[in-house]
């Protein structure tokens, strides 16, 4: 008996090297070929899984056996998603250096096996679950070092005084029709009718969700969380005076080079989580790029290729709108609209940078489609609606999902639209030379989902699992 049990454990120790070896050539190949995706972040040690900031604040809160098995398979799951992206994008030069027995999809396979199996063996170790919670973590996107040596007085006051200027601006602003710019209006909408979702049916889905975390996750089914992007879905109402106002899909151009098609209108999609309290929530994110942030005069800091718009929809625990925020692809110009009378603004909010909060005229999601006034040029919301028959040539706009911006067609084969640091290759803005000092790695350049920095003066995410109690007060609902 007690040879079987050797000869069990033996196997299984045998496999787990067989699987920490392929996981190491595996990386070795993806970092050789500088295609890491960064958007969710490796965990040392423990190659099967990738984290999240949002996964990551349930590190030290597991409190039995199912919360972790169902946490460690969500970090599983994320690697799964890394690893697929990284395959696809992986040159075929890079394939001889990889076990030559797998074919790509085969090897795909069988890392997927790996990860469950090292999984399983990780449930069994206390001290390698308390270790996976240790290293768990998201590091910022702030360069202490720069920060260290260039955050002074002089230069946060300039800083917090553009910020000052600009919110100002962005106040006096919002739902002043003439802030849209003096240009045609283009509507873009859905290109399928709103579904019919009553109150009742997405308290039920949401309930439904809950019910099958152990953590309190309210993740739908996909069939219920396409229903639900597809019920919150904006009408985007933009100023457009020439292309570069226009919505497209981006796509890699004349070798290193990403454009936007804007012949091919479409909104990227992806859903994400936040807590508030005890309350996980969850969050429907529409993403929109522009070709460019055309100059204003002739020095324009802030100009640019590509500029993009993210509107974010926080539903309450009974799938109802909590708030709404915008935030561009370089984590600049955050704004929060709350909507719930559960909501209500700190009087001494613990952000480094005093938040942007619009409550003027918010609509009711239930009075019909969300309509987001976006300005020419600039591309900020400047007012929102939920008025029928505004004025504007109607666009029809496609979804798609944002994992696709992580793989998209190049040359002969695939590359992400972003680099492994997360940004998006010349789309690097003048204004970096000013702002330094403040340690964000290219200020103003588009960025991948998971590498916002909300702030300059001190570090904060547009994905911080509890950004919304620093700014809010938040009245919990009964479930």
């Amino acid at each position: 008996m007690d040879e079987s049990r050797d000869a069990s454990a033996g196997r299984s120790t045998a496999h787990q090297a067989g699987c920490r070896n392929l996981f190491s050539r595996f990386n070795k190949a993806i970092d050789e070929a500088g295609i890491r995706d960064a958007q969710d972040t490796p965990i040392p040690g423990f190659p099967h899984y990738r984290v999240n900031r949002f996964l990551s604040s349930f590190a030290g809160e597991l409190s039995n056996d199912e919360a972790v098995k169902e946490w460690l398979k969500r970090l599983r799951r994320l690697g799964h998603q890394g690893h697929r992206i990284e395959m696809a994008n992986l040159p075929k030069r890079s394939f001889p250096d990889l076990p030559a027995e797998f074919a790509e999809k085969d090897l795909l396979s069988e890392i997927e096996q790996c990860a469950v199996q090292l999984m399983a063996e990780d449930l069994k170790n206390q001290q390698r679950i308390k270790r996976i919670q240790e290293k768990a973590s998201v590091p910022d996107d702030y360069n202490k070092r720069v920060r260290t040596v260039g955050v002074n007085p002089v230069s946060r006051w300039l800083v917090m005084r553009e910020i000052r200027d600009l919110n100002d601006k962005a106040r006096h602003d919002f739902q002043q029709p003439e802030a849209i710019g003096n240009s045609h209006i283009l509507l873009y909408v859905p290109d399928h009718p709103r579904p019919v979702i009553d109150k009742k049916k997405r308290a039920e889905i949401f309930a439904h969700a809950r019910s099958r975390s152990a953590l309190g996750i309210p993740e739908p089914n996909s069939q219920a969380l396409a229903q639900l992007f597809d019920y919150y879905a904006p009408v985007w109402r933009i100023g457009t005076n020439d292309d570069s106002d226009r919505i497209g899909r981006p796509f890699w151009r004349n070798g290193d080079r990403m454009a936007v098609d804007t012949g091919d209108p479409v909104v990227y999609r992806y859903h994400s989580f936040t807590r508030i309290h005890d309350q996980a929530l969850l969050q429907l994110n529409y993403l929109i790029w522009f070709p460019k942030r055309p100059a204003q005069g002739f020095v324009d800091i802030y100009s640019g290729r590509l500029d993009g718009l993210t509107w974010r929809v926080t539903l309450d625990p009974k799938g109802q709108v909590l708030l709404y925020d915008s935030v561009h692809p370089c984590g600049c110009y955050h704004k929060y609209y709350p909507v719930s009378a559960n909501l209500s603004p700190l009087d001494a909010p613990s952000t480094p940078e005093p938040p942007l909060i619009l409550s003027r005229d918010i609509p009711r999601p239930e009075k019909g489609r969300v309509i987001i006034h976006v300005s020419s040029r600039e591309h900020y919301v400047v007012g929102l609606s939920s008025e029928q028959g505004q004025s504007g040539d109607s666009v029809a706009y496609r979804f798609d999902d944002y994992a696709t911006l992580r793989s998209l067609p190049y040359q002969e084969g695939r590359r992400s639209m972003f680099d492994s640091d997360g940004l998006v290759i010349g789309t690097e803005r003048s204004e970096r030379w000013l702002t330094w000092p403040m340690g964000v790695q290219s200020a103003g350049a588009m960025r991948q989902r998971g590498h916002y920095p909300l702030s300059l003066i001190g570090p904060l995410h547009f994905d911080d699992a509890r950004l919304f109690e620093k700014v809010f007060r938040y009245q919990k609902q009964l479930l």
